[in-house]
């Protein structure tokens, strides 16, 4: 692809009025600031695919790395921190998106797996799940010629800012979803959910619907009529994350969306996502993002 390359990380967020953006690059000497860029710790509020097209990569997600080779792709939950090497002669593409572009109704990324309908199994690899290093494997791209060809044609589409480029390019990644997903390497993903897991999921809408409010987990705890000890376990198995992380990592998603969107300030956002105190705020968005929400903000304006 010829032209800047632009690599999304926690500071250059995507376009917010059409949330999809797509990164191919071929590693070379010139490459320095992309590679020192993803080389350090990270995270993202929106999910990503990393696919390798030729050569190869090193992911490193909980101290644990694994290299991805030629032809082979991962699916980047939303908040995971992770950090990658790029090999020189690399051909890397990155998909950068929110899953409201596969389908409205996910306004965030928290959403996926809990909405019922048919899309999202385009999104089940991005569904947390307690991370573990026996199921963190790369996916392969052998066998679906497919991709590629959608590849192309996805970028070509996202060059066109009009309606019907729009329309194209959001055809042209559904099915390149669909072909990414057709062969899961990971078993389970497609089972529905257990009552105990349903329980869980209401416990999730509840979450999704209150979080500017106090929550306490000791009521979400009574709400899901499970004892403590089930609760916690269940939670992180559905979630991929302990209860109160998962509330937090909830609320700083959408207090990004504040920043980008308003004026407001950061003490009135942090109380409007639902925390006691600015100073909870700001020690949950730096462990969260990496970076403390003063210095986000600032970079939300640089890079507008």
């Amino acid at each position: 692809m010829k032209g800047p390359i632009r690599v999304y990380t926690t500071d250059d967020p995507i376009p917010l009025d059409f949330p999809l953006h797509v990164s191919r690059v071929r590693i070379s000497d010139e490459s320095e600031e992309i590679c020192e860029r993803v080389q350090n710790l990270h995270s993202h509020e929106y999910l990503q695919l990393l696919l390798v097209l030729d050569g190869c990569i090193e992911h490193t997600v909980e101290g644990v790395a694994l290299p991805i080779q030629a032809m082979q792709w991962i699916p980047i939950p939303a908040f995971q921190k992770h950090r990658d090497r790029y090999e020189l002669g690399a051909e890397v593409v990155t998909v950068s998106f929110l899953p409201s572009v596969v389908d409205s109704l996910f306004s965030d990324p928290y959403l996926i797996g809990r909405s019922g309908l048919a899309s999202e199994c385009l999104l089940k690899g991005f569904r947390q799940r307690p991370w573990k290093a026996d199921n963190f494997v790369a996916w392969n791209l052998e066998g679906v010629p497919q991709v590629l060809d959608e590849l192309s044609f996805l970028m070509v589409q996202l060059e066109d800012r009009s309606e019907y480029g729009r329309s194209l390019a959001r055809a042209s990644f559904l099915k390149l979803l669909a072909y990414l997903h057709r062969d899961d390497p990971r078993e389970g993903l497609g089972d529905g959910p257990s009552p105990i897991h349903a329980r869980i999921e209401r416990v999730q809408g509840e979450i999704e619907r209150r979080y500017p409010e106090r929550l306490k987990v000791e009521d979400l705890i009574s709400t899901s009529g499970l004892s403590p000890t089930h609760f916690r376990r269940y939670f992180k198995e559905v979630t991929g994350k302990p209860c109160l992380q998962y509330i937090n990592e909830l609320r700083i998603y959408h207090s990004i969306g504040w920043m980008r969107e308003s004026e407001r300030s950061l003490k009135q956002i942090s109380s409007d996502v639902g925390f006691q105190d600015f100073e909870s705020f700001h020690r949950a968005f730096k462990r969260i993002k990496g970076i403390n929400p003063q210095k986000f903000r600032a970079s939300l304006t640089m890079s507008g």
